[in-house]
């Protein structure tokens, strides 16, 4: 229990302080969070619909699966449950009696999900029970993927794995350097064109083969720099994102870094330390940085374009795009929306009572997930 609470503070520590202080002194005066500014707001956003799950999602690792009208999503106790995505009325429900550690991921009419065992499971949503369950040697903390003939997952031991969709039989697997310290948590990897991109703890990124877990080409996304542990703190928590022939990653106390996949290099970097993926939109990079700031690069130029600090300390969410504007969520359960153009704040909704740890967009509606495992439906 003891280890519990710890890794739980140094989480919080690492996700909410712009500098990592474990040893401070009484006369030491700790940066509180930024306290709100009134505004008026010029966007207006609303509630669609509440339903609360069971458990707690410290680590932000519970988010939704999508797939049409139906959002599938699994509590800490092993509750599947399908709801229907404009009411948020329960299709069905299935209690697995299972201490859930990650969840959900949807493709081919299959869930995946993982225990605190580090048990891997497949569910089939049409007969709504287990195909497979096979132990992946460490925690998930992640959410796999599912192709058609693979689930592919990332776990805190520092493995990529790929097992069989049909058997649950490992295929194969690549294990990455870890290094001597690193944030608990892991990233989701990307499926893409056949291959299999994935962000790892040292700080680098790599492309395999989906079908063999050859590795293609790997690059770092950042440097060590610093003399200590804490300071050469590199993980990569965030999926990459691709657009057009350009992957976008980030990394703690690193770098938003661009790579051209047909070239298999990095083109171009920038310091940044972020948790999240990046946001490109409207043409300008945002990325959501560990002590609450806002960055922005223009996506043509790759200048620095604006830097919003409204919010440092107040332990933002991933940010998405809405109507074209930029979502984030804090610790205080509000939900703020930004112009991505000059990172002006458009309007802002308090819309839980604890802290908001993911939003998924689809459509003109997004999805939020707490801290005490609600999901709510906003637009």
């Amino acid at each position: 229990m003891k280890q519990n609470y710890l890794v739980i503070f140094l989480v919080f520590s690492i996700t909410s302080c712009s500098t990592l202080n474990f040893w401070s002194s009484d006369e030491e005066d700790l940066e509180s969070p930024k306290e709100l500014f009134k505004i008026e707001n010029k966007v207006e956003l609303s509630v669609n619909w509440k339903r609360s799950a069971k458990g707690t999602n410290y680590l932000g690792a519970f988010e939704p699966a999508f797939q049409g009208q139906d959002i599938f999503f699994v509590d800490q106790e092993g509750i599947v449950k399908s709801l229907d995505r404009s009411s948020g009325k329960i299709n069905w429900e299935k209690k697995l009696d299972l201490q859930i550690s990650v969840g959900v991921a949807y493709g081919f009419g299959k869930l995946t999900f993982s225990d605190i065992q580090g048990n891997l499971y497949l569910f089939d949503i049409e007969s709504q029970s287990i195909d497979w369950v096979t132990n992946t040697g460490s925690e998930v903390l992640a959410n796999p993927v599912i192709d058609a003939r693979y689930v592919v997952t990332r776990t805190s031991g520092g493995e990529l794995q790929a097992y069989s969709l049909g058997t649950g039989e490992r295929v194969w697997s690549f294990r990455s350097q870890l290094p001597p310290l690193t944030v608990r948590g892991t990233s989701s990897p990307l499926l893409s064109q056949g291959n299999v991109i994935s962000t790892f703890d040292n700080g680098r990124i790599g492309v395999f083969q989906l079908n063999t877990g050859f590795l293609i080409w790997d690059a770092p996304i950042s440097y060590i720099k610093g003399a200590s542990e804490l300071e050469n703190l590199i993980d990569s928590h965030s999926k990459p994102i691709i657009i057009d022939s350009l992957m976008y990653a980030t990394n703690y106390q690193g770098n938003i870094s661009i790579y051209d996949l047909a070239q298999q290099r990095q083109v171009w970097a920038a310091e940044a330390s972020s948790l999240f993926s990046p946001l490109v939109i409207n043409n300008m990079i945002v990325i959501v940085q560990d002590n609450g700031s806002l960055l922005s690069f223009s996506n043509r130029t790759l200048q620095q374009s604006w830097l919003n600090e409204d919010y440092l300390r107040r332990g933002l969410s991933n940010a998405v795009e809405l109507n074209g504007n930029i979502l984030v969520g804090d610790f205080d359960g509000y939900l703020h929306i930004i112009d991505p153009l000059n990172g002006v704040t458009l309007g802002r909704k308090k819309v839980s009572s604890s802290a908001i740890k993911s939003i998924s967009n689809r459509g003109d509606s997004v999805f939020i997930v707490d801290e005490d495992l609600s999901i709510v439906s906003i637009n």
